[in-house]
């Protein structure tokens, strides 16, 4: 019994059935497939000869990921001239020779944005009855119309904070009043109510001139009421004009100095509530369960108050970011949005107030204004050469000629970016 020696049979199960296919393969197979036909798994295994489970394999596996395809604004050059002018005029030379952008302390943010008493589409989690537990069904909720979900615009105002300022300026509810003139089975005849209302340049007008500046005047600090404050909206068509008469005699009432400005256009990346601010008011709101239009404009302002400074200064610090990869991408916004840990900074009490912007990124910004430039005159002598209707004689005149004419440099010697105003532009 002493002798015996055990003997170590290895199993061979590992060995046995089918080969496992080679992953860079079928990685090939998907690459043919062009990436706007990646739409499902079923095309994907269509137009790459694959099955299903191997598709679910390379995704489970990592060699495959499940992205968005993002919608963004169509740009011309001159759109992205005015980008990158736009971030150019906001860096600004330190007295350590080092170029940073500008802190925005004196630019006041407005836009608009819809608010709905129903969200469509919302994603839950139920149990599904395992281990005991009760199974649950997913919710429904009925509506008569998805047209018809009542919904609010408001219009937001918030500025940069700044010491025991929090940097919110207002929230208005874009609405009208008026009396009902019939009765129902929700209210009486001959009641004020409240109706939403979208925005006209009428009404835009109004709520500048009697809640936005005065709200300004009211909030801002009273030791920098003779620096210039810049309200900087989009330019969309139901907004003010720059040089509205209105607005301009409100803003310089009472020794006060404030200025409408437009922003690029199509970029609502430029602005501090598109980039996120208004989207985190939106995140708090729908936590809650309005019913009403009133219930509605309660809780969405008071949404407005519990939304902290500390999240309206980090959207400005990310507005620096944005800027810092339009210049680096010659004013495109096919960009990532970059992040820094500003949540780790906040912690270690290292958040920066303005961020560095390096000389090569500026230079080469400079440059692309240039190219852009050059590219736009161009385009706009191309379009003029193109062939006119025939004329009553019944000859067709001649084109315009193409002259080259001599493009001034657009570079600085030093990049002197205090000419530049990018409001003025």
């Amino acid at each position: 019994m002493d002798d015996r020696v055990a003997a170590v049979v290895k199993s061979r199960k590992s060995a046995r059935g089918r080969k496992k296919l080679d992953r860079a393969v079928l990685c090939e197979h998907v690459s043919a497939v062009p990436v706007n036909e990646r739409e499902n798994h079923r095309k994907i295994q269509q137009a790459s000869n694959t099955s299903s489970y191997l598709v679910q394999q390379l995704i489970k596996e990592g060699y495959m990921r499940r992205a968005l395809r993002q919608t963004r604004p169509l740009l011309t050059a001159s759109h992205r001239v005015a980008r990158l002018k736009f971030a150019v005029n906001h860096v600004k030379l330190n007295g350590d020779g080092q170029y940073y952008f500008d802190p925005m302390f004196d630019v006041v943010h407005i836009d608009e944005k819809w608010f709905y008493v129903k969200k469509i589409g919302q994603r839950v989690y139920v149990l599904t009855g395992k281990d005991g537990t009760p199974l649950e069904e997913a919710p429904v909720q009925y509506v008569q119309s998805k047209r018809h979900i009542k919904k609010v615009m408001f219009l937001c105002a918030v500025a940069r904070p700044r010491g025991d300022w929090d940097g919110k300026i207002g929230l208005w509810p874009v609405v009208e009043t008026y009396i009902t003139q019939r009765w129902s089975v929700n209210r009486p005849a001959g009641v004020e109510e409240i109706k939403p209302v979208s925005m006209n340049r009428t009404l835009a007008r109004r709520m500048l001139v009697t809640d936005v500046i005065p709200a300004i005047k009211a909030k801002w600090p009273q030791d920098q009421k003779a620096t210039l404050i810049r309200i900087q909206q989009d330019n969309a068509r139901p907004h003010v004009l720059e040089e509205d008469a209105e607005v301009l005699a409100a803003g310089r009432a009472d020794g006060w100095n404030i200025r409408l400005k437009n922003q690029p256009a199509q970029s609502p990346d430029l602005n501090c509530l598109d980039l996120g601010y208004l989207c985190s008011i939106q995140s708090l709101q729908s936590h809650t369960s309005p019913r009403t239009t009133e219930d509605l404009i309660k809780e969405v302002e008071l949404t407005f108050a519990e939304t902290t400074a500390e999240t309206l200064n980090k959207t400005f610090l990310t507005l620096q970011l944005v800027m810092k990869e339009i210049m680096t991408n010659e004013g495109r916004n096919n960009y990532r949005l970059p992040h820094i840990h500003k949540d780790k900074l906040i912690n270690a009490g290292q958040l920066p107030t303005t961020l560095m912007c390096d000389a090569e990124i500026l230079f080469s910004a400079h440059s692309a204004i240039a190219m852009l430039s050059v590219e736009q005159i161009c385009a706009e002598q191309l379009r003029a050469a193109q062939p006119r209707p025939v004329s009553c004689a019944g000859q067709r005149p001649s084109p315009p000629q193409l002259i080259p004419q001599h493009q001034p440099s657009l570079l600085p010697s030093a990049f002197a970016t205090s000419d530049l105003d990018p409001f003025l532009l």
